[in-house]
């Protein structure tokens, strides 16, 4: 009897762990809804805030000074999911993220989804 206890424990574990979907993975949550699909992803990169202006086109804060391959560092990055405690014009930052493709538009900007970002010292 202890066997067949001991069994049916094993089985409904074995059962449960495998019906569980195990994502190590963080999947892109912004523009997706316009279908834009990852070009690269970056980790633990440094960069700056820059508040916006109403002189030029970016009018919300965008991460400038982040090294990004040689074909796109021409643009700030725009994040769409930018934390309201680091709203802070000139805050140097270490941010992780994904940037999308947006080699279909006309914009001044790269769309960028923050993953973590935290202040860098």
């Amino acid at each position: 009897m202890k066997i067949k206890y001991f069994n049916l424990k094993i089985i409904i574990i074995l059962f449960l762990g495998s019906s569980c979907e195990n994502r190590s993975e963080i999947e892109p949550t912004c523009y997706q809804n316009e279908n834009r699909a990852v070009v690269a992803t970056y980790t633990n990169v440094p960069g700056t805030i820059n508040a916006p202006s109403a002189d030029i086109c970016l009018t919300e804060y965008t991460l400038i000074n982040v090294p990004l391959t040689p074909e796109r560092e021409s643009n700030p990055l725009v994040p769409c999911n930018l934390p309201d405690n680091f709203k802070k014009d000139g805050l140097d930052v270490i941010v992780s993220g994904f940037l999308f493709d947006i080699s279909d538009l006309n914009v001044c900007a790269q769309y960028f989804e923050i993953i973590s970002i935290k202040e860098r010292r």
